[in-house]
């Protein structure tokens, strides 16, 4: 009992020490910033809280980005007022890079060599006809091999039920948004024994990645019509979403029913053949590169403390999940009052971002904020599946921070399908979290040096030692006089 007395005591005296001292070693002048520094430096004596958490994204085989940052920035973090971990996903993909449907994620590209590379379609005829498939009236796809477009289609099955009536075909490069080509199909009642219509267009290149969208233009309501197709999954295109007749968009899943489509013809079959013949070759390869990622990864763990490995596989959309996790693991037992989330390309002025956290301010999030940004058709960030307009406002992920008190309010959030600094904007949405907005810095939204910056993101390995040479020299992250 006197033991633990004498411990208290002792932790009294030596705040009561440093509650004198250091404002006028640091020159605290200011009594809102005294205030706050105190209550900040009585959490960690009492309650052993620490003022913040730094929760890096990390590839596993990104090993010198972690090291980058351990002999540059992190030398700043005081191991008494905060901690780095870096967010690593507990298991490598493993499916080979040149054998997954997208670099973000890990399904596996099977593709197949039909009989024949001419008037190829990803269609084909059911063996009995169903009202209960939701009928769609176009879809998202990818050409995962190089091809060339030879005709458009409509499903002959509008020709059982209407008559006269007019349809379009257009296809769209989903990229850059521009109609690309595209037919008119009149219904006069006829039937197609191949159970499309097909028109000829100009003869066009799709190479390998090309995003498009096809859907049918028309005023008709497409009740009454019975699925009579399904797709084909050869693997030369990759089916992302299916349309419906109400224009929305769903994730493609069978079964549905798509009435339009198109003709192609397979492009540099040498190079296919050879693709699918060494695919067994390049299991085996990546097989054994998983293997030295996950030794090294073990060696890396024994040595440093701050790897925060979290169950599941390490791809770019599996993002949501380890930000989830480690937003859990940074709430759990009040370890931090704020929680800095970044990435293993930025450089972090700690000194300047520590600077805020003493200023006596009501605020929930700070960071460069993203207004305004709608869904991106395409690309690394492609989302179809999002029914608004644009997305509620964001961060950016190169650099956020949230309180300990907010955080708690966005954890077991579903997964969604978009990034993870997206997937914050609408986990936080209906929390109406209040802006930091007079700041000691500013969060960069991109790779441009603006005046008195938090961070500098999109660095390779040698630019974060760069710039860290640079920041001895003058204590700014840019804008050093040469």
């Amino acid at each position: 009992m006197d033991s633990g007395r004498y411990k208290i005591r002792k932790k009294l005296r030596i705040f009561f020490i440093l509650l004198l001292v250091l404002p006028i070693i640091l020159n605290l002048d200011n009594l809102k910033v005294l205030v706050c520094f105190t209550v900040d430096l009585a959490r960690q004596v009492f309650f052993g809280q620490k003022l913040f958490v730094i929760g890096v994204m990390s590839a596993r085989e990104n090993f010198e980005e972690r090291q980058s940052i351990r002999n540059t920035w992190m030398k700043l973090v005081s191991p008494n007022a905060g901690e780095v971990k870096f967010l690593i996903g507990s298991h490598s993909c493993n499916v080979p890079k040149n054998d997954r449907v997208s670099p973000y994620s890990c399904h596996r590209w099977s593709p197949q060599l039909p009989s024949s590379v001419n008037s190829n379609t990803i269609l084909s005829l059911t063996e009995q006809t169903s009202s209960r498939h939701r009928i769609c009236v176009g879809f998202t796809f990818m050409v995962r091999h190089t091809m060339s477009l030879e005709m458009l289609g409509i499903s002959s099955s509008l020709r059982r039920v209407r008559k006269e009536r007019m349809y379009r075909v257009e296809l769209h490069d989903s990229q850059r948004g521009e109609k690309v080509v595209s037919a008119t199909f009149i219904i006069s009642g006829s039937d197609s024994p191949s159970g499309f219509t097909w028109k000829k267009v100009p003869k066009i290149v799709f190479n390998e990645g090309f995003e498009g969208e096809i859907k049918i233009i028309s005023d008709d309501d497409y009740t009454n019509l019975n699925c009579t197709h399904k797709f084909l999954t050869n693997g030369i295109v990759t089916i992302f979403e299916v349309v419906d007749t109400k224009g929305f968009f769903y994730k493609f899943e069978p079964p549905n029913c798509p009435i339009a489509s198109f003709l192609y013809q397979i492009m540099d079959v040498d190079k296919l053949q050879n693709h699918i013949n060494e695919t067994s070759v390049r299991q085996i390869l990546w097989d054994e590169e998983v293997g030295r990622i996950e030794n090294s990864l073990k060696e890396e763990k024994n040595k440093y403390s701050d790897l925060l490995i979290i169950d599941t596989i390490d791809v770019y959309t599996n993002l949501p999940i380890k930000l989830s996790n480690f937003m859990q693991w940074a709430t759990t037992g009040d370890k931090f009052k704020y929680i800095i989330k970044t990435d293993d390309d930025v450089f972090l002025d700690i000194k300047k971002i520590q600077l805020q956290f003493s200023r006596l301010s009501d605020w929930d999030w700070w960071s460069c904020f993203k207004v305004g940004w709608p869904p991106p058709n395409s690309g690394k960030w492609r989302d179809r599946l999002t029914d608004e307009s644009v997305y509620p406002k964001f961060p950016s992920g190169s650099g956020y921070v949230l309180k300990n008190s907010i955080a708690k309010k966005v954890l077991n959030k579903p997964p969604m399908n978009v990034g993870e600094d997206v997937s914050m904007g609408f986990w936080i949405l209906e929390q109406s979290p209040l802006d930091l907005i007079e700041s000691q810095c500013f969060w960069a939204c991109s790779s441009k040096c603006n005046k008195n910056p938090c961070n500098m993101p999109e660095l390779k390995v040698d630019e974060m030692y760069t710039v860290w040479k640079d920041y001895n020299k003058c204590g700014e992250i840019c804008n050093c006089s040469p």
